[in-house]
């Protein structure tokens, strides 16, 4: 699909304060307008725990212009993509394999519209990506390339004991440096509960990097909206 889009961001911290104000700090307070085009095919047998099928999903933005907060402004693009496959190796095993890499065009003054990973969960908006072992937006660039390989044991009916690994490199320009094809710099590990019910999957997660050599508890309660 292709289409346009006006995307209004305000962005604020009660935590960092100005020294000189009592406010909080307003990192963007401004209306972006872009056209986009989009292509998704999905076959997983299941949206949250997939036994079976693909998943692509690619985006590309071209913003063209802004206003409000974000004065100092010049023309942009951003593309996506996301690649899953999944595999039945047995009556209650699954392995699941995905890729996500994006990257920017053009100019790099609005940085509130960079990847950013870390955290967990299914549904994050902008460019925000889930990141085992770091906490939400603890990494952030213009550019990143991630893996994650997730084994899926459904030891009773609709409950599922998960054991994940991601990989990234996260970096400015990364595609124009070929950081992308080394070493990944950043990697956590995943061990969850799920269980599936009529209000959606009820998750716990506990994930843990060797970088930093913090770990994290995640948790999700229901459907992603």
């Amino acid at each position: 699909k292709v289409g346009a889009e006006h995307k209004y961001l305000r962005i604020t911290s009660e935590t960092i304060l100005d020294e000189n104000q009592s406010n909080d700090i307003i990192f963007d307070d401004t209306d972006y307008f872009s056209l986009f085009g989009n292509l998704k095919l999905d076959t997983y047998d299941h949206p949250y725990y997939p036994k079976s099928g693909m998943y692509f999903n690619g985006t590309f933005h071209l913003y063209l212009g802004s206003s409000g907060f974000n004065r100092v402004f010049d023309e942009f693009s951003i593309a996506k993509a996301d690649l899953g496959y999944a595999q039945s190796l047995g009556k209650n095993l699954a392995f699941k394999v995905e890729a996500n890499g994006g990257f920017r065009i053009g100019d790099n003054a609005t940085r509130t519209l960079n990847f950013a990973l870390g955290g967990y969960t299914n549904n994050f908006i902008n460019n925000f990506y889930s990141f085992y072992g770091y906490d939400f937006i603890d990494l952030s660039a213009n550019s990143f390339v991630k893996a994650t390989f997730t084994l899926d044991y459904e030891l009773f009916n609709k409950q599922h004991l998960l054991l994940a690994a991601n990989y990234a490199n996260v970096e400015d320009n990364l595609f124009d440096t070929g950081n992308w094809f080394t070493s990944p710099d950043f990697s956590g590990y995943a061990l969850g509960y799920a269980v599936e019910t009529f209000v959606g999957p009820i998750e716990a997660r506990y994930t843990y990097s060797p970088e930093t050599g913090n770990s994290y508890w995640f948790f999700n309660l229901g459907y992603w909206f």
